[in-house]
C-alpha cells in the first residue's frame, strides 16, 4: 500500500465457510471518504456503492467476491484493494481514469497468464502497478494488441486466448458474457430479497399499545386488589382504580 496506508489483515474463517449474500449497501458506509475499508467485511456483492466522488484508496480484499458488477466509475480512485476475494475474473470492472495501483493476489483470477493485461485493458493506460510491481511495456503492448474489442470482453468477464476474432464474432462472445451476468443478477435479486425478508422477520413488531395498557392495568389491579384483601380493607379497590387510571394516561 502507499504511505501511510496500512492494508488491513485477514479474517480467519474455515475452508468451507459459505457466505450469505451481503452487498455495500448492508455495510451502510459514509459518504465523503478519500479512503475506504470494506475488508473483511463478508461481503458478496458491491451493490450500493455508487459513486464515491471523492474515494482515492479503497479497501474490499478478505471479502468473497466473484464479480466486480455494480463497481462504477470513480472519479478520484487512485488504489483499489482487491486481494484474497474470489475473482475469477474482472467482469464488472469499468475504465477508471486515475487509478493507478491495484491487487488481485489471492485470487483465481491472478494465476491467469494474462491477468496484468487484463487489469490494463480493463482499467485504463493510467495504470502503474499490479500487486505493488510495475507493469513492463511488454504488457502495455500486449494489452495494446489484443485491441478495444478484448478489452470490452474482458469487462464482461472473458478470459484472453490465443484466438483470433472477427468484430461479429467479438459480438456473438459479448452477448454470451451478458447472458451468464443477466443469469448471476438474477440469482443476486433472489439473495437479496431473502435476506430482506429475513431481516423483516427478526425486527419486532410494535405492540398495540391499547392492549399494553390493558395489561399493565391488569396486572397492577390483581396485584393492589390482593394486597387490599390482605390487608381487610376496601382500599385497594380505590388503589387499583387509581393506578389503572393513571396508567392509561
Amino acid at each position: 500500500a502507499s504511505p501511510g496506508v496500512r492494508a488491513p489483515s485477514p479474517r480467519p474463517r474455515p475452508d468451507n465457510f459459505t457466505p450469505l449474500y451481503k452487498s455495500v449497501r448492508d455495510a451502510k458506509i459514509m459518504v465523503g471518504l478519500q479512503t475506504l475499508s470494506l475488508s473483511n467485511q463478508y461481503l458478496t456483492s458491491l451493490n450500493g456503492l455508487g459513486v464515491q466522488p471523492t474515494l482515492r484508496t479503497l479497501f474490499l480484499q478478505n471479502n468473497f467476491l466473484k464479480s466486480l458488477d455494480h463497481f462504477q466509475t470513480q472519479p478520484k480512485l487512485r488504489e483499489l484493494h482487491l486481494q484474497n476475494n474470489a475473482l475469477s475474473s474482472l467482469r464488472g470492472m469499468l475504465p477508471q481514469p486515475h487509478l493507478e495501483r491495484i491487487w488481485i493476489g489471492g485470487n483465481p483470477l491472478a494465476a491467469h497468464e494474462l491477468a496484468a493485461a487484463m487489469c490494463l485493458m480493463s482499467v485504463g493506460s493510467n495504470l502503474m502497478r499490479i500487486d505493488d510491481v510495475g507493469i513492463l511495456p511488454a504488457i502495455r503492448e500486449q494489452a495494446m494488441l489484443l485491441g478495444p474489442r478484448a478489452a470490452e470482453a474482458v469487462r464482461a468477464g472473458w478470459l484472453p486466448d490465443s484466438i483470433e476474432r472477427s468484430d461479429p464474432q467479438f459480438d456473438e462472445l459479448l452477448d454470451e458474457l451478458h447472458s451468464h451476468s443477466r443469469a448471476d443478477r438474477a440469482v443476486e435479486v433472489a439473495a437479496a430479497e431473502r435476506r430482506r425478508r429475513q431481516t423483516a422477520s427478526t425486527t419486532p413488531s410494535r405492540t398495540d399499545s391499547g392492549g399494553a395498557n390493558r395489561s399493565v392495568n391488569d396486572s397492577l389491579a390483581r396485584s393492589v386488589g390482593s394486597a387490599g384483601a390482605a390487608g381487610g380493607t376496601s382500599r385497594g379497590g380505590d388503589l387499583s382504580r387509581d393506578f389503572s387510571r393513571d396508567a392509561s394516561l
